[in-house]
């Protein structure tokens, strides 16, 4: 039996295919990027246990026998341009509610029934709770990004009381890494390395969200996977504490040795529509099971900016950082890789 990994091109995509090939267990990986072969990584690709189809889950494929015999699907793709979802409505319908309903009823046509789908702390929309336990309601996501993430939830439940199906549903805290190609942190290394004297911001700076390193957020779906003990299980993912627009940018320009950078606000406490401001989860249910976060969020976004500011640039892998709490992580979870220069993709 096979483990089935869709969006494996993306970031936790590529962290998770490693963490379980490291545990001796074969991958195949769905991803409908047209960029997506150049995206995995040597180490990836040259493996005789993973396989990639280059298929698009809204289209009839290979990917659907391989997920009606997986052993396991973990569920990633989705649309990942969350800023561009107003502009275009019918997004997160197509990519995000409509890959997770046709993977499900892939599955329904096998004996696969062990179901891992990454949705978002976005399906909270504001609480007045923080920090925000999973079993908060009512859920009530202002962007279409939460939304299409929410009802994907639904139907997952569903399918787990209907036809006996084990699901962990996962939101994760903003996951970061050094092989991000979108983000708060890659866009800031990316903007630096060009124009080090002056940083555009969007809001005021002051909205505060958990950052999560995407080598732990693969480590922690397996580990829930590993443990769950119901049909339906909902975990957060996160470290505990939360940053701040500004504390990043701050972070960062420390990491790349810059002083004096002159912050440029757009204003308002939103970065767009849709946007939540002020976000803090309680990672305590996952807690329970015996796995926590062991980089903080300052730590996670120092990590990705040291990966992501490397002279070989390009896509990499994870790079053990010198702290000795930090190297016991990268050897317990199979994560400490060297970095791999972008023109050996």
């Amino acid at each position: 039996m096979h483990i089935l990994i869709t969006g494996v091109a993306g970031l936790i995509g590529r962290s998770l295919a490693r963490l379980h090939l490291g545990r001796g267990e074969r991958v195949v990986g769905v991803d409908s990027a047209p960029d997506a072969r150049r995206r995995i990584p040597a180490d990836l690709a040259s493996s005789p246990a993973f396989s990639l189809l280059e298929e698009d889950l809204l289209a009839d494929g290979e990917w659907q026998r391989a997920a009606a015999r997986a052993g396991q699907v973990i569920h990633l793709a989705a649309n990942s341009d969350i800023r561009r979802s107003f502009e275009a409505p019918d997004l997160d319908l197509r990519l995000g509610f409509e890959t997770t309903r046709r993977l499900l009823e892939a599955m329904r046509s096998g004996p696969a029934r062990r179901l891992g789908l990454a949705s978002s702390s976005a399906v909270y929309g504001e609480p007045t709770l923080r920090p925000t336990p999973e079993h908060y309601g009512p859920l009530l996501p202002l962007s279409l990004y939460g939304a299409a993430k929410l009802a994907s939830e639904g139907l997952a439940s569903a399918y787990a009381h209907g036809y006996g199906f084990e699901v962990c549903i996962f939101r994760p805290a903003n996951v970061v890494g050094g092989e991000a190609t979108h983000g708060v942190v890659f866009d800031f290394v990316r903007h630096l390395r060009r124009e080090p004297r002056r940083l555009p911001i969007l809001g005021d700076g002051r909205q505060r969200k958990p950052y999560l390193h995407a080598g732990e957020c693969a480590q922690a779906m397996a580990w829930a996977m590993d443990r769950r003990r119901g049909a339906l299980e909902v975990f957060n993912i996160s470290p505990a504490d939360a940053l701040t627009v500004d504390e990043v940018a701050d972070l960062i320009c420390g990491v790349l040795g810059l002083e004096g950078v002159v912050k440029e606000h757009s204003g308002g406490s939103r970065g767009w529509p849709g946007d939540v401001p002020d976000v803090l989860l309680d990672p305590a249910r996952l807690a329970r099971l015996g796995w926590s976060a062991r980089l903080s969020s300052r730590e996670a976004v120092r990590r990705a900016a040291r990966e992501l500011a490397e002279p070989a640039g390009g896509i990499g892998h994870f790079t053990p950082l010198d702290k000795p709490e930090e190297t016991s992580l990268d050897s317990r979870s199979g994560l400490g890789y060297k970095r791999l220069r972008s023109d050996k993709l």
